[in-house]
């Protein structure tokens, strides 16, 4: 789509840094003259927002963008010192408060959230809050009986076949070698016990998702789902990423009605929301699985 472009050639000191930062090279410059829009790329103009963002002036305009949706950044960062004890102190939480989690907080999660990188704009990750426990307890009984009937299908040669064929080789893998006997362990002790072993008590959910064709949404999702769970815990809360209920929300059509998920939409991630009942005193060493330098 064509992206027009306006100058104000009263402030435009046409130092042409909005046209070495445009990551589409749609903008031209020669030295000493006013940027413009190259011809020959009108229409790779992804409204990044790029050229507008880092322009001393505020002089550049894009179609489809203002002012208004920027925003004057600090004028400092947080050091890697600070950035890494926000990382190592997070922990993954199954042990909450039994205590609601104001929505102002989880507003402050979704904003950080829309500061996430994504692969090109507008964002295709779409959330879904679930802020009351009653509704998380509704759906329990739904996605027990999903997992219990994955069990008894996983023994099937012909259904395990068509599972296998139906998903990735990773997710296949994740099923077989990990889901499988962890449910064949907890899922009985759970019922016998009445633990909730798959939401861990948490009074909120966040679930993110998206259109099923929509371009490079499995990878945008995840990186939002990592920023929202360090802003959570930079607000004192505490989280822990589920694999378990992205396959009920996406094949369940009763859990996607009530909550209100489009049938198009591809649940892929989704993340239990706390307060946390313990406070740790340790982090835990794990190492990568390999660092080549080369």
């Amino acid at each position: 789509m064509f992206r027009d472009m306006i100058v104000d050639t009263a402030t435009c000191s046409k130092c042409g840094m909005c046209a070495n930062i445009c990551g589409t090279k749609s903008i031209e410059h020669l030295k000493g003259e006013f940027p413009f829009r190259k011809p020959s790329k009108a229409e790779t103009c992804i409204l990044c927002g790029q050229c507008m963002a880092v322009c001393p002036s505020g002089s550049m305009i894009i179609s489809g963008l203002t002012y208004e949706n920027l925003f004057d950044l600090p004028k400092h960062t947080p050091n890697y010192q600070a950035l890494f004890d926000l990382m190592s102190t997070r922990r993954s939480i199954r042990h909450f408060e039994d205590k609601p989690v104001p929505r102002e907080l989880l507003e402050e999660i979704i904003n950080a959230v829309a500061q996430a990188p994504m692969s090109f704009p507008p964002h295709k990750t779409h959330i879904t809050v679930v802020q009351d426990r009653s509704t998380i307890i509704t759906m329990l009984p739904i996605i027990t009986k999903y997992y219990d009937d994955l069990l008894v299908w996983m023994k099937n040669p012909i259904i395990r076949f068509i599972i296998k064929f139906q998903t990735t080789p990773e997710t296949f893998s994740t099923i077989k070698n990990h889901v499988i006997p962890l449910l064949s362990k907890c899922l009985p002790e759970m019922k016998k016990a009445g633990r909730d072993e798959i939401t861990w008590g948490a009074p909120a959910l966040m679930l993110f998702h998206a259109e099923r064709l929509a371009e490079s949404h499995t990878v945008d999702a995840h990186i939002a789902l990592t920023y929202a769970f360090l802003a959570a815990h930079s607000l004192g809360l505490g989280v822990t990423v589920s694999g378990m209920l992205p396959p009920v929300l996406t094949q369940s059509p009763k859990l996607r009605d009530m909550l209100n998920i489009p049938k198009d939409h591809e649940v892929v991630c989704a993340m239990m929301v706390g307060y946390p009942h313990h406070r740790y005193q340790r982090g835990i060493k794990r190492p990568l699985a390999s660092v080549n330098w080369v």
